[in-house]
């Protein structure tokens, strides 16, 4: 063989090896998209990381690494701030005793999620981000809606946005409220 002709193979060989490298990546991002249209375009698997406050996880997912806003709830400020003073001043509870309650919901938040798989759910079907950047999404583990599960429980409650679950939310917080659960059956809740 001439020189001439080897390097004209080793190129060829060099140039087939990237073709056949892209058209790998291209089926495994084909696989990624159907995985994801597989499980509906508006819920989407992830990886809780961490847990940030009382609202807020952070997710690894398709998009890479984002804090997770919970959509339809609010909860209490996990920081002595004026939205936690106003808070308690709505509720009728203790700016302190809601401090508190904060903090029982970051520990149970920290125990249900952290290094869980979890699925968010996005609630208009695409994903949307809040005033901070954060992703807005339903978060579910297990097929159980985790926003639900602390309203049930009395720690968090509905925002007053419309949203696809405002009506089951208002439902959940009404019974808590009458079964005085978490930050209604403190003393002076309202």
């Amino acid at each position: 063989m001439k020189p001439n002709s080897i390097r004209k193979s080793g190129g060829a060989a060099i140039t087939i090896l990237l073709c056949l490298l892209c058209l790998g990546i291209g089926f495994a991002a084909g696989y990624l998209a159907r995985r994801w249209q597989a499980s509906g375009s508006s819920a989407m698997p992830a990886r809780c990381l961490r847990v940030v406050d009382t609202d807020t996880i952070v997710i690894h997912w398709l998009y890479g690494t984002n804090k997770v806003r919970m959509a339809g709830i609010d909860a209490p400020e996990s920081k002595e701030n004026k939205k936690l003073r106003e808070q308690a001043e709505m509720l009728g509870i203790k700016p302190a005793a809601l401090l508190q309650v904060s903090q029982v919901v970051i520990r149970q938040m920290d125990i249900m999620l952290t290094g869980k798989d979890v699925r968010i759910v996005f609630p208009r079907g695409k994903v949307e981000y809040d005033s901070f950047g954060r992703v807005l999404a339903y978060i579910e583990v297990g097929g159980k809606d985790i926003c639900e599960m602390l309203m049930r429980n009395g720690l968090v409650y509905p925002r007053p946005e419309p949203h696809p679950r405002k009506e089951r939310y208002a439902q959940v917080n009404a019974q808590a409220k009458a079964q005085r659960k978490g930050i209604y059956g403190m003393s002076g809740a309202k």
